[in-house]
């Protein structure tokens, strides 16, 4: 009968040299069992032992982690801190701006009067000269082989040689030769008009719009200033209709 592999031998039935035979064969069986084990004990204490060194490492990154997540809310705290400092200045500078802009407003308001005397004055001022010039209905005379005239009344305007472009436009909408413009460096004869603001394709200038001095015809107009510094070599030149002037030639084949 077997059990767990322990046999119970009845000694007294048997030969008592074979007894012993079976009894040594049942305790080097249970040797056997025991070294395995002891060798099953063996490995499960490494195991233990092994686990126990990863519980080990993972306590450390545990303890490196809650270091860094102290740090990290460490950090953010003074973040946060430093953020209100910044939207303090913020909301300060945005107070400064808004005073600003009212102090701008005030300004503008108080200036604008200024302005308009100023206008005012320029505009009287730039009446009187353009008018000077035949104020006892004396107009400049030029050379008549190479002056510009006005077409109404043949009055002298300006010279062929002080022509600097011909490629300007008077008239709004597609260019036609009826729009066409001479810029003049210099010209005679003419009535400057009160001065506005325009905006023209190359800018935005102040002019004054010209007569004639002795008919009163529209000719075009002065630039007198430009918002835009590569502009500036118009300012005090005139741009003219060439369908309101008589050129030389026209004039000679008359």
């Amino acid at each position: 009968m077997e059990d767990d592999d322990f046999q119970f031998v009845d000694f007294g039935a048997n030969d008592p040299n074979n007894d012993l035979k079976l009894v040594r064969e049942e305790i080097q069986k249970l040797r056997e069992t025991l070294s395995a084990e002891d060798s099953q004990v063996k490995a499960l204490e490494k195991e233990m032992k092994e686990w126990r060194a990863t519980m080990n490492a993972m306590g450390e990154e545990l303890k490196k982690v809650r270091q860094e997540k102290e740090t990290m809310q460490k950090g953010m705290e003074a973040m946060e801190q430093k953020n209100k400092g910044v939207l303090k200045e913020i909301n300060s500078l945005k107070q400064e701006v808004e005073q600003l802009k009212k102090n701008q407003i005030a300004q503008k308001t108080s200036l604008g009067s200024y302005v308009n005397a100023i206008n005012n004055i320029e505009e009287k001022s730039i009446q009187q000269e353009g008018s000077n010039g035949n104020a006892k209905g004396v107009l400049k005379e030029l050379d008549k082989s190479q002056c510009y005239s006005c077409k109404s009344c043949g009055t002298h305007i300006g010279l062929e040689s002080d022509i600097i472009n011909r490629s300007y436009q008077v008239g709004q909408g597609p260019f036609t030769e009826a729009k066409r413009g001479f810029l003049f460096k210099n010209a005679v004869n003419l009535t400057l008009g009160i001065i506005k603001t325009e905006t023209f394709t190359s800018g935005s200038y102040e002019i004054s719009w010209t007569n004639c001095s002795k008919c009163g015809a529209s000719l075009g107009w002065k630039y007198l200033t430009s918002s835009n510094e590569t502009n500036l070599s118009k300012v005090g030149k005139f741009c003219l209709a060439r369908y309101s002037l008589t050129s030389p030639q026209e004039r000679n084949d008359i």
